[in-house]
């Protein structure tokens, strides 16, 4: 008596990658019904596809951000060149 061990089998993909969660947790209500274990292993999970997501977006704007950089490059330089050379 008093055991009220529950099986628990998560598993979902995110941003490309699979999380897995099997516990057998014992009954123990809190504020809203689910086991503080599951809560924080989600918002690790969760935390941890949000990075792997902003690194894919980073990667995938570096050369975006580089020719932007380049372009803004070439417009300083022309102006000075046209500020500073003598005619």
């Amino acid at each position: 008596m008093g055991d009220h061990r529950a099986d628990i089998k998560i598993e979902f993909t995110m941003h490309g990658k699979t999380y897995k969660f099997d516990a057998r947790l014992n009954w123990a209500p809190d504020d809203d019904g689910i086991d503080c274990r599951i809560v924080e292993w989600f918002g690790a999970c969760w935390s941890d596809a949000k990075r792997r997501y902003d690194e894919a977006v980073w990667e995938s704007q570096q050369k975006q951000r580089e020719q932007e950089t380049e372009r803004k490059d070439h417009e300083e330089l022309a102006r000075l060149k046209a500020k500073y050379e003598v005619q």
